[in-house]
């Protein structure tokens, strides 16, 4: 069965998820995940990808700023698109 549902950017999701594997096919298990991101975001900027670590948004619920915790923020960005 073969499903018609368009995913968004998909281009850049399968370059990372590509680049996930190679590093964890790479590296093995055993690591601190601080070594997996540094060498993920290798990866994906050797493809051509922009990527921001630790990239700091506002977040509003019910139209209040919320008070970012220091260190609070996502782990990733890419190009913009996947988790903007």
């Amino acid at each position: 069965m073969q499903d018609n549902c368009e995913v968004p950017h998909s281009e850049i999701t399968e370059i990372i998820l590509g680049c996930s594997f190679d590093v964890m096919n790479e590296f093995g298990i055993g690591f601190l995940e601080s070594v997996y991101i540094n060498a993920l975001v290798i990866a994906l900027r050797e493809k051509g990808l922009k990527v921001e670590v630790e990239k700091r948004f506002q977040v509003i619920f019910r139209g209040q700023k919320m008070v970012l915790v220091k260190n609070w923020g996502l782990e990733r960005v890419f190009t913009q698109k996947v988790l903007k």
